[in-house]
């Protein structure tokens, strides 16, 4: 999820424990929440070194551990006690740096990145695909739940918005395999009322309008891209397209075979769910074969994960990755 509702989760959970019972102020828990509820995404910090490592490997890893949560939390609370004003509360500051913590490796599980919960025992990730990675309307609840418990701390039924919200969610994402007849569904940006739907065995996939959303049409008009609801079918017309790392082009399609299979691509190839050809293109004397992703690819934006691998006709191939919502390429 964004950084913003992981620090609005993580300081609303940290108003709950009554005033009688938690020494610390309002604004102290405030800070605290939301301290712990940023900071499993440090792991940001390794993206420079190798973006497609850090993509595959690293991010969501042992900084978003369940099992690694009290260690962060501890080491955490450790350096806020040099603080004078919080010498004397390393027991709530490691409680309240923990919650945010755990609830920051919980929501991202609800996305479809994955996330290593039990690392180290285990690397397997885990994603609910029940998210979107940003997901307004979630975020503003979090927002009125933090409002109300910021002046009234301890009051618990506060939290039942974003819960049903989420019981919402999971209900929409039935709807949308029944529609579908699939067994994967993807959360959609704008709306919760879109899915992407995947059947994996036979590797086609479609995107599901449930419902008309005027809101989200209208918020993806204003972000500059106005052909995002066009994009989406109803269940009745939908169609499914084939995806895949291979090309329809048979001139293309020994290219794309060695790209796919090259070293240099195997931490995409480890990362990727449901990968798929984005393109290929002719660069002058050079020829580029892309690939990605279909859990970030939407209709009328660009695909977040873009990697790929370009050769002239006397050299080797090369890794190569392109920005998000950019067509600026990076060797990597």
């Amino acid at each position: 999820m964004d950084g913003l509702s992981h620090a609005l989760l993580g300081a609303t959970l940290a108003q709950l424990p009554s005033p009688r019972r938690c020494p610390l102020g309002r604004n102290q828990r405030l800070w605290l929440g939301a301290l712990g509820g940023l900071f499993p995404d440090i792991d940001y910090a390794l993206f420079p070194w190798s973006p497609l490592e850090f993509l595959a490997y690293w991010h969501q890893g042992p900084t978003h551990s369940l099992l690694l949560a009290p260690l962060w939390a501890g080491l955490l609370a450790l350096v806020l006690r040099l603080h004078p004003a919080l010498r004397a509360q390393g027991r709530w500051l490691f409680l309240l740096l923990l919650v945010g913590i755990l609830s920051h490796d919980l929501l991202d599980a609800l996305t479809g990145y994955g996330t290593q919960l039990f690392y180290p025992l285990s690397r397997a990730r885990f994603s609910a695909d029940l998210l979107f990675v940003i997901d307004a309307y979630f975020t503003l609840l979090l927002g009125l739940c933090l409002a109300v418990l910021y002046r009234r701390p301890g009051r618990r039924l506060v939290l039942l918005p974003p819960l049903l919200y989420l019981g919402l969610l999971l209900g929409l994402k039935q709807l949308a395999l029944y529609q579908g007849g699939a067994a994967v569904a993807i959360p959609q940006p704008f709306s919760p009322l879109h899915w992407q739907v995947i059947d994996p065995h036979r590797q086609q996939s479609l995107y599901l309008r449930l419902a008309p959303d005027p809101v989200a049409a209208r918020v993806s008009s204003w972000l500059g891209y106005p052909g995002w609801r066009q994009g989406y079918q109803t269940g009745a017309g939908a169609r499914w397209q084939p995806y895949g790392p291979s090309s329809a082009d048979p001139d293309w399609q020994t290219e794309v075979d060695q790209a796919w299979r090259h070293p240099a691509l195997r931490p995409f190839r480890d990362f990727a769910r449901y990968p798929y050809l984005y393109r290929v293109e002719q660069r002058e004397d050079e020829r580029c074969v892309w690939f990605s992703d279909l859990r970030y690819d939407w209709p009328a934006l660009p695909a977040s994960f873009r990697y790929g691998l370009c050769h002239r006709a006397d050299g080797d191939w090369r890794l190569y990755r392109m920005r998000y919502l950019s067509e600026w390429r990076q060797r990597l």
